[in-house]
């Protein structure tokens, strides 16, 4: 039986102790992460059916991140029931990224997913990226979303027939998160790919999701995976404080990773795109709010100049680019109020 205890260290003691005896019978093949924060809302709509699809192959680590709700007794409850499921607590908030390192640290799956506390997915998701990833030898599986917010708008181009590497994805493929994929922990591990462990709430996950692609062997897509994706606050409203700079901290550190990994420049137009969408999309939210901190604004432009080789007006003051991300911010606000 899994304990549900709140302490980290009975948590880890416990779960070494599990682990020592499951994996003497059964060799785990997946392991799912899973971040709660303050979700008591959304929480059984995810875990139920995503608990109905796994077997004794499959562990779910949800780390609770010090929630303020119910969402910790709710983990538990399921818990005490479902011996694939695995609590681990948080005593401080930490944010999305070190709370996923967290769960990293405890995964002994063969593969990892990651899934987000109000998402959920289709009854066969989990069969079809493992199906895709051994099929194809993937580093990486990429699963299909709904809604289809204008960043995922391409991945009905991604066939797999065979592995396909970074260089045959389309780049708005490669603008998606972790939460609609999955990877090999091999993989992971020998490259060090983890999440920054900082409270970074915008673009947490992009050292995770850009030092992976550089990385990746093989990549692969599967069509009849769907992850549903719920859109909470994606407005222009939606992050117009402090917070928006903790996105500079994660495109520094992929620009500095980058230039180790590639010191003769081969990829300088992937990090370019990576590094100007972001600062653009970002700066659109800043000026379109609808009481524009102007002061927060300088500093943002600061930190991009800061950031680019190229004069921050040529992005930020592009009248095309600030278009394009209204534009982007006008059909993901459609999608929301749908």
């Amino acid at each position: 039986v899994v304990s549900c205890a709140n302490s980290a260290d009975e948590i880890i003691d416990d779960y070494v102790k599990i682990l020592d005896n499951r994996t003497k019978f059964v060799q785990l093949k997946l392991s799912i992460i899973k971040p709660v924060y303050n979700s008591e809302k959304y929480l059984h709509a995810c875990l139920r059916p995503v608990l109905d699809q796994v077997d004794e192959g499959v562990e779910i680590i949800a780390i609770d991140d010090a929630s303020e709700d119910n969402s910790l007794d709710i983990l538990n409850y399921y818990c005490k029931r479902n011996a694939n499921l695995k609590v681990l607590h948080n005593d401080t908030n930490l944010g999305p990224g070190p709370s996923r390192n967290y769960g990293l640290s405890q995964a002994s799956g063969e593969y990892i997913a990651f899934l987000d506390s109000d998402d959920s997915v289709n009854q066969s998701y989990f069969n079809e990226m493992l199906n895709s990833a051994e099929v194809h030898r993937a580093d990486i599986v990429f699963s299909n979303v709904v809604p289809e917010i204008p960043v995922f708008n391409d991945f009905s181009k991604i066939y797999a027939p065979a592995s396909q590497n970074l260089d045959n994805l389309p780049a708005e493929c490669k603008m998606t998160g972790i939460i609609v994929k999955l990877y090999r922990r091999e993989f992971l591990k020998e490259h060090d790919i983890h999440f920054l462990n900082k409270k970074i709430i915008i673009g947490e996950d992009i050292p995770f999701n850009w030092i992976s692609y550089f990385c990746a062997r093989r990549i692969s897509f599967a069509p009849g995976a769907v992850y549903r994706y719920r859109m909470q606050g994606t407005g222009c409203d939606s992050v117009n404080d402090e917070r928006i700079l903790g996105i500079f901290d994660s495109l520094e550190y992929v620009k500095s990773i980058y230039q180790t990994k590639d010191p003769a420049g081969e990829r300088e137009a992937m990090i370019i795109h990576l590094i100007v969408s972001h600062i653009a999309q970002n700066h659109v939210k800043l000026i379109t709010a609808s009481e524009p901190d102007e002061d927060l604004i300088q500093r943002y432009r600061k930190r991009a100049s800061a950031l680019m080789t190229f004069p921050v007006e040529a992005v930020l003051d592009n009248a095309f680019i600030e278009q394009y991300a209204k534009d982007f911010y006008i059909e993901l606000n459609e999608e929301y109020k749908n």
